[in-house]
């Protein structure tokens, strides 16, 4: 019996608190989860690397926190800290929103290069399918785009299926491009509409947990390099909790193999005056469904965000936005975004797209008038001057 004791309590912590800071003894390794529970809330479980921590002030409340070894049963004992009803000073006199880096989807052509230019993209989205990892053109691209002082961060694609186990390792070959620091895995992998199936579906569900060991695989290879791997959490339209609750399922640290969440959340506001109700929601759900895993803190990166655009044609997803429309919509909807992501800091916005598709009332598709610039690279008034000024920032 005692000697039961003695080995329970040296894998439990001993948890206390010093002003707003949490700190504990040493158990295992460097990962701990802590739990919170304030009044009236539920709990609130977060991954946390090292024996300290300074939680967000919880204004008015008293927060009960405990915090367990990573593989252990036994929690540590409780500590609270009670917060001032009055908001930190340093909180209240913080009316700028995070810098975050900013930049573009663009392709490889000559015309790519010149519009992000100019609009002072800092930051391009560039495709790759999975196996062309190795391909020079790869190489070439980025060259001539860090010669415009922009830096590249590929998307690896693999439309309708998963990464291999091979593809993943031999994502390693991208250290040899020069100031990538993050490479984005999948594009809209948790939607449906590449695979056919929905959230109820087993292959969804099985799509889900195979994509999280893929994840981890390509984080255990490239993160010794110096990359960070960024993975899609947010639930593509679907309303529903399952991509993000069968990740955890299958890969319950996930967040340690995670540079930053992806999320695509384009507003459906055919008018500046009506409310979004698709981007901003998607954000406050992605957010819900992290913070159930004990994610609160992992950077959210918005790798597509844009309004389609042909000055006031209707298009074929039945908008009309003239360019100063889609300009108003913009500068509404960002810091919107940027709030609901909560604690998780914003750690890049991309434009979707550079350029428009097609020429001007060529076509009827919504998906040609992405471009914060006209096909031919020309301006597209407030939109463009809108688009310009978030590269800015």
């Amino acid at each position: 019996m005692l000697a039961t004791m003695l080995a329970t309590a040296a894998l439990t912590p001993v948890l206390s608190v010093s002003g707003g800071t949490l700190s504990w003894t040493t158990v295992g390794a460097g990962e701990y989860k802590l739990s919170a529970k304030a009044p009236g809330t539920p709990v609130v479980n977060t991954t946390v690397y090292g024996t300290k921590y300074t939680p967000a002030p919880s204004p008015g409340q008293t927060v009960t926190f405990k915090v367990k070894a990573p593989g252990e049963t036994a929690w540590s004992n409780k500590a609270t800290i009670t917060y001032s009803a009055e908001r930190p000073v340093e909180e209240k006199q913080k009316t700028q929103p995070p810098t975050f880096l900013t930049g573009v989807n663009a392709g490889t052509e000559t015309a790519d290069l010149t519009a992000v230019s100019t609009l002072h993209a800092k930051l391009v989205r560039l495709t790759l399918s999975a196996p062309e990892e190795g391909a020079s053109w790869l190489d070439e691209w980025d060259k001539r785009y860090r010669e415009r002082g922009v830096q590249v961060q590929p998307l690896v694609t693999f439309n309708g299926r998963v990464l291999t186990a091979a593809e993943a390792k031999a994502l390693v070959g991208l250290d040899r491009l020069p100031g990538v620091t993050n490479v984005e895995l999948g594009n809209e992998t948790s939607y449906s509409y590449q695979y056919k199936d929905n959230f109820a579906a087993t292959s969804y569900k099985e799509r889900a947990r195979l994509y999280a060991v893929r994840v981890k695989e390509t984080a255990e290879v490239l993160n010794p390099h110096g990359i960070g791997v960024l993975a899609q959490a947010e639930d593509g339209g679907s309303g529903s909790s399952t991509w993000v609750k069968e990740m955890f399922a299958s890969v319950p640290n996930l967040s340690r193999y995670v540079a930053g969440w992806t999320i695509h959340p384009y507003s459906n506001q055919r008018s500046p005056s009506e409310p979004d109700t698709n981007g901003v929601p998607k954000m406050e759900r992605m957010v819900a469904n992290l913070a159930e895993q004990g994610d609160t803190t992992t950077p959210i990166d918005v790798t597509e965000w844009g309004e389609s655009s042909d000055e006031g044609q209707t298009l074929d997803n039945g908008t009309h936005l003239t360019y100063t429309e889609a300009a108003q919509i913009a500068e509404t909807m960002i810091p919107k975004l940027i709030a609901a992501a909560k604690r998780h800091p914003i750690a890049s916005f991309l434009v979707y797209k550079d350029r428009d598709l097609k020429a001007h009332k060529s076509t009827s598709e919504h998906e040609a008038f992405y471009g914060a610039l006209t096909s031919t690279g020309g301006t597209k008034g407030a939109y463009t001057t809108a688009i310009q000024k978030l590269m800015a920032e």
